[in-house]
């Protein structure tokens, strides 16, 4: 739902639901610090506000923030990678539509 979101976000800022098929550093940037933000909040509030859980000493954490390492790394790996995969899948879905391999029509391909 985060990845979802932020998607939407920068595809609203950008005017361009497109937006990762031309990655380029602001939307990306923007794309990574909505989930950063999200993660911070969301970490803050359930292990220090609602105290959903908690980390034991045997957990990494990061200390400026008080959040662990894993969920922050998380955010900052996968959607990097689903980004690069998703240009990935779009440009030879692209290229074979012009080699005449796959016939889409404009509704099913914007």
């Amino acid at each position: 739902m985060l990845t979802i979101g932020s998607f939407w976000l920068v595809s609203a800022a950008s005017r361009d639901r497109k937006w990762f098929l031309k990655l380029n550093r602001l939307n990306f940037i923007g794309f990574i610090m909505i989930g950063v933000v999200y993660r911070v909040f969301s970490e803050w509030a359930n292990v220090h506000m609602f105290k959903s859980w908690g980390y034991n000493q045997s957990k990494p954490i990061i200390p400026w923030v008080q959040m662990g390492l894993t969920p922050f790394l998380q955010w900052i790996v996968i959607p990097r990678s689903s980004s690069c995969w998703c240009g990935i899948i779009f440009y030879q879905i692209k290229n074979r539509q012009k080699e005449g391999g796959i016939k889409m029509t404009r509704w099913e391909y914007d």
